[in-house]
């Protein structure tokens, strides 16, 4: 998160899918919200990794989950 206005926008997306997060959640979900950030955050990289990194196909599809993923995400905030 260093190229300037980019990482502004990752930031501010995440920061309003985290206040969605926190609106919906009971207050005694904190364990379970927790869990999903680390599932996400583990998934999203393991997404992107094969995207960057995969070849043929299967590069590919990932580039194109985590495209939609990512206007899925969009959505939800806007």
């Amino acid at each position: 998160m260093f190229d300037g206005p980019a990482s502004d926008l990752t930031k501010d997306r995440r920061d309003a899918m985290l206040s969605l997060v926190e609106a919906v959640a009971l207050p005694d979900d904190s364990r379970r919200v927790l869990l999903w950030r680390v599932e996400a955050k583990h998934a999203q990289a393991a997404l992107l990794q094969q995207a960057a990194f995969g070849t043929g196909t299967a590069a590919q599809n990932a580039q194109r989950m985590s495209d939609r993923l990512m206007q899925d995400c969009t959505a939800a905030i806007s």
